[in-house]
């Protein structure tokens, strides 16, 4: 999914490295109006699939696709905080801007807390986890992004779409625990040193 400004995205991936190996589909998402809206911009593509839904600017570890692959359902990946800042390139202060989740002893999501305030982060579990938005969804998430009010910041998104699809629409979503790192691209000033981790790796589409 990308904005309808972003030509350079779509001459990349068509023009300069076209795949050789899958095809890609652009979906538009016409106005910012934040991730959940974004998810919806998809609906006609899925149709009636299961699908996965993930930052682009975030470099996961393959284990975490595998473990969506086989996962067998809608869920997601948790990541232990003290793993992000301590096997990735996050520090720890900007690990507490990721979503805190609440999970059960059957390891189902019960809720998921965006953006927690100071007084939230320090009550929280230190050796809890956290959401780096990779997720399995169902067909059904649509109905819970569709049907959500802006928040506070004036967005459509994507945490209250999932707490509003578990609270009032009966989903559960499984939650695969991993301790490892992710390399987080979210400004040009991550971008040295996530490509230093990178080097040697090759790129085949």
């Amino acid at each position: 999914m990308v904005g309808p400004e972003h030509d350079v995205v779509r001459d990349y991936y068509t023009k300069k490295i076209p795949p050789q190996r899958f095809t890609i589909e652009f979906a538009t998402q016409e106005r910012p109006l934040g991730t959940a809206d974004a998810l919806l911009a998809v609906r006609e593509f899925v149709g009636g699939s299961e699908f996965v839904a993930l930052n682009s600017d975030t470099y996961y570890p393959i284990e975490a696709y595998r473990a969506l692959l086989e996962l067998g359902g809608p869920g997601l990946v948790a990541f232990a905080r003290d793993a992000l800042s301590g096997e990735g390139n996050i520090p720890a202060e900007r690990v507490q801007q990721f979503a805190l989740l609440r999970i059960n002893a059957a390891d189902e999501l019960e809720g998921i807390v965006e953006k927690p305030d100071a007084a939230t982060w320090a009550a929280a579990d230190p050796a809890g986890w956290v959401s780096m938005n990779i997720w399995r969804f169902a067909p059904s998430i649509f109905r819970a992004c569709a049907a959500l009010k802006p928040s506070v910041r004036g967005e459509l998104e994507l945490p209250e779409a999932v707490h509003l699809a578990i609270t009032a629409f009966g989903e559960r979503l499984r939650v695969v625990k991993m301790r490892a790192g992710v390399l987080d691209l979210s400004s040009r000033a991550d971008i040295p040193a996530v490509s230093v981790r990178l080097r040697g790796i090759e790129v085949n589409l």
